[in-house]
């Protein structure tokens, strides 16, 4: 997980040296991997996430970390908190019939974007992190993925048909031999243990969790969009991406095991920095979540562990 320093900055006071960061993280046993460098004038440092911590596959999940560790609050970015919008059910955007693979699958219907260029400071994080900046929208989604862990995808709403009675977009297992082309322009044909998202002809226009088909995308003329982000059973989704030899950034994550929670999160995020940039208007979210699970809280008494335990604590954990 590459970490521009100056990203994470924003959510969490610093009190070291990026080397000793560096140092504390590898503590942690995220392990730093080679030399700090520096990318579009930003220091990134690159850490090794072996362990199955999907959380630490993002800014803030980085942020949380260290937070722990010098005993500070993470500062969580703004979002959009307009409540009186109800979080429907699927309906009219969403058909799930695959309900054994999707744990959740939030979509939002924003009409009237306005399609340019990011700000300076979004395309600066995202190219030093790897990532070609694209349009403010495709950014976006970007940009959230790296900060929350998860990744998030959006449709241009007018290349959908658009046929009364059926859902814009359907969760199905794939058919065998079906085809499909990313848009970097790789033929796939499907089979059956694939999930897929396809739209109300039945063509397909993604690879669930994975990559987007190349018709189906955001382009300089999109004004109205399907935005979504979703969690999956994991172990379906990384049987695909090696399947088809599809590592992505979002194959990654969904390979893994993503807390729902965060859909919520990072589709609120989203929308916020969309009005922000792009403008547009929130007609409609539904929100498939049908096995929705529950809170756990744990108290912890430091003081109690270390006496039943004898363990010496430090005070920066």
């Amino acid at each position: 997980m590459k970490i521009p320093i100056n990203w994470l900055k924003n959510y969490i006071d610093f009190k070291h040296s990026n080397e000793e960061f560096g140092d504390i993280m590898t503590r942690l046993e995220f392990m730093q991997d080679g030399p700090i460098k520096v990318i579009k004038d930003e220091s990134v440092i690159d850490l090794e996430v072996r362990q199955n911590r999907p959380d630490v596959l993002s800014i803030l999940g980085v942020a949380q970390e260290y937070a722990a560790f010098i005993h500070e609050k993470v500062k969580y970015p703004i979002a959009w908190e307009n409540i009186s919008l109800p979080w429907n059910t699927p309906s009219t955007i969403l058909n799930v019939q695959a309900e054994n693979v999707v744990k959740r699958f939030t979509a939002v219907k924003i009409e009237n974007v306005r399609v340019k260029e990011s700000p300076d400071h979004i395309k600066k994080y995202l190219e030093a992190y790897g990532i070609p900046a694209i349009n403010n929208i495709v950014d976006i989604t970007n940009f959230v993925m790296l900060e929350y862990g998860i990744p998030m995808h959006a449709f241009d709403l007018d290349k959908l048909p658009n046929i009364e009675g059926k859902a814009l977009l359907t969760l199905r297992m794939g058919k065998t031999g079906e085809s499909f082309t990313t848009w970097q322009g790789i033929e796939i044909k499907s089979t059956k243990n694939d999930l897929v998202v396809s739209d109300s002809n039945n063509k397909l226009v993604s690879i669930g969790a994975i990559i987007g088909e190349k018709d189906s995308g955001i382009s300089n003329n999109t004004k109205n969009i399907i935005l979504e982000a979703a969690n999956y059973d994991h172990a379906y989704i990384r049987k695909t991406a090696l399947r088809h030899n599809l590592i992505t950034e979002s194959s990654t994550r969904h390979s893994k095991i993503l807390p729902s929670d965060l859909v919520a999160n990072a589709i609120r995020r989203s929308i916020h920095l969309i009005l922000d940039l792009a403008g547009g208007e929130v007609k409609e979210i539904e929100d498939y979540y049908k096995n929705k699970k529950e809170d756990i809280s744990i108290d912890f008494d430091l003081n109690e562990i270390k006496r039943l335990g004898g363990v010496e604590l430090n005070k920066n954990i």
